[in-house]
């Protein structure tokens, strides 16, 4: 349960970087995210 909350927290940011206009800064704080996630699974 507690990883199923992880995951729909990091899908609610990416949902908001999506929708952010700086295009340029949201890949970068994706794959931090990403990173992160992936070495906490």
């Amino acid at each position: 349960m507690r990883g199923s909350g992880k995951l729909a927290g990091h899908m609610e940011v990416r949902k908001s970087t999506t929708n952010s206009p700086d295009s340029v800064g949201a890949p970068e704080t994706f794959t931090l995210k990403r990173e992160g996630f992936a070495a906490h699974p």
